[in-house]
């Protein structure tokens, strides 16, 4: 998932989990002034930053990226239509690699990434 137009940053994070399974969550920070679906979907939601996740080698993956949406009072990540709900280890997967995201952006983008995710994360769907 390389930088495209409407993007601030990008980030992919391999993993290995423990029964031996690989991958990798690409991750990106959308600009909330964005003309693209994600970006109106973020403002609709009253978003303070938003972006897109897109995880490889885990099974029961959706199709496309996911959204996730930060707000004042939570995280939220997005599945397109279409798309299984996503399971509780993906669900935690996530949450694991958006904390560590908001971390390098905050180094990378300092004032640009305020997010401050909460442990928890609400899956919704478009």
């Amino acid at each position: 998932m390389p930088k495209t137009p409407g993007t601030l940053a990008w980030r992919k994070y391999e993993y290995h989990l423990p029964d031996g399974t690989e991958g990798a969550v690409a991750v990106t920070l959308g600009e909330l002034d964005g003309t693209d679906g994600s970006a109106e979907l973020a403002r609709q939601e009253g978003a303070l930053a938003y972006g897109a996740i897109a995880v490889t080698g885990m099974e029961d993956v959706p199709s496309r990226s996911l959204v996730w949406v930060q707000t004042k009072d939570e995280l939220a990540v997005f599945v397109g239509r279409g798309d299984p709900p996503i399971s509780e280890d993906l669900c935690k997967t996530v949450v694991r690699v958006l904390m560590i995201f908001f971390r390098d952006q905050r180094l990378v983008l300092p004032g640009r990434a305020t997010v401050r995710p909460e442990p928890h994360l609400t899956p919704s769907r478009v």
